[in-house]
């Protein structure tokens, strides 16, 4: 009769012991994916202007307003916010760069500042939104923004355009290239501090850059 209750007691641990290791996994959820959300930014044509957007899983999302060409270039989402950077026509038929936050538009100078300008690249740190670009000074002229306040990496003379933009530890990375005796010579800026990557023998571009700590 002992040995009964005993195999019985037993019988009743591991049951237990059971139990709390399948709810245990049950509520960890450590088997599941995580969640992945997919972000594209690009216009569409809707029968008269191109209209900056972006997709979210497939459904689109307008950014741009009706009634005149706007582009995006270039997306991220941080913070729960959806970034995009890119251009629009206004009422001049001028190029604005600009970028939006949750739809919201942020222009990168004002109206009638240049007849074209570009936010081609961005990034978001501490708060503060960061864009890589050009416009037009007499020539295209790279430069980046930090919350609107623009930054000249090229020179007057020079074609020159600023293609992707890093921050890191306080610095900010561009890649670009910038136009010398007939052909373009990629390039890189440390806080506005240029370096040749291409020479001047051949056309050469800087499309992506990528700052890690080794």
């Amino acid at each position: 009769m002992k040995q009964t209750v005993r195999v019985r007691t037993l019988a009743a641990f591991c049951l237990l012991a059971a139990g709390i290791i399948f709810a245990a996994c049950s509520q960890g959820g450590g088997d599941d994916p995580p969640q992945i959300s997919v972000y594209t930014a690009g216009s569409y044509f809707d029968g008269g202007n191109s209209i900056a957007c972006y997709w979210k899983d497939g459904v689109k999302t307008d950014i741009g307003a009706g009634g005149a060409n706007s582009f995006a270039n270039a997306i991220t989402v941080t913070g729960g916010s959806v970034y995009a950077a890119g251009y629009y026509y206004d009422d001049g038929g001028n190029n604005i760069a600009c970028y939006w936050k949750d739809g919201v538009k942020t222009d990168l100078g004002a109206a009638g500042t240049y007849s074209l300008a570009n936010a081609l690249a961005f990034a978001v740190q501490g708060g503060s939104v960061y864009v890589a670009g050009y416009y037009d000074g007499g020539n295209n002229i790279a430069c980046s923004w930090k919350d609107g306040e623009k930054t000249d990496l090229g020179a007057a003379g020079a074609d020159s355009e600023a293609l992707a933009i890093a921050v890191q530890g306080g610095s900010v990375y561009v890649a670009g290239y910038y136009e010398s005796g007939g052909n373009n010579i990629a390039c890189s800026w440390k806080n506005s501090v240029k370096t040749d990557l291409g020479s001047a023998e051949t056309d050469s571009w800087a499309n992506a850059i990528a700052v890690v700590e080794e």
